[in-house]
């Protein structure tokens, strides 16, 4: 833990919907609607592949503590707020710290112990669960999804571009 800043309960309810965005297949179709959102929060690769398509997203979150996660988050934006596990990659931490970076803790059973009062978010095997949970805890009370198949294309495409872990 790098930074003293970390995820807290925002005051407030946030009247735009958010869009959460996952890095799964079918968002190489509908990445061309998240225009129409104000508010977008991605996961995984879904930051930079945004990035490419002219989007700047308002979060990043990520929970994944696997070093393979560390290929991902290219270019970081000073726009864009990033809401890391603190137990992500200590390279992917590194990386943020000149951003606007802010952690949570993944509850994960005995393998990570947190101080007291921190907030703490399960871990359910997937962190697009975890931005649903993050968004609430934001204020977001209206969400829509993009790129959360987690499914296989016929072409057997896992994500919407490459993932060191498919």
């Amino acid at each position: 833990p790098k930074t003293k800043e970390r995820l807290k309960w925002e005051k407030g309810r946030q009247t735009e919907p958010l869009a959460i965005v996952g890095y799964g297949p079918s968002l190489t179709q509908s990445y061309t609607y998240l225009s129409n959102y104000k508010h977008i929060m991605t996961m995984s690769g879904a930051h930079d592949f945004v990035l490419r398509n002219g989007l700047v997203p308002m979060y990043h979150v990520d929970g994944d503590p696997r070093p393979h996660k560390s290929v991902f988050l290219k270019c970081p934006q000073l726009e864009t707020q990033y809401i890391m596990a603190s137990s992500s990659p200590e390279e992917t931490i590194d990386r943020l710290l000149p951003f606007k970076l802010t952690l949570w803790n993944l509850e994960a059973g005995e393998r990570f112990q947190y101080p007291a009062g921190e907030v703490t978010i399960p871990s359910r095997g997937s962190v697009s669960l975890s931005c649903l949970q993050i968004g609430y805890m934001l204020g977001y009370r209206h969400f829509a999804f993009f790129g959360m198949d987690s499914s296989f294309e016929p072409t057997g495409e896992t994500h919407a571009g490459f993932h060191p872990n498919s």
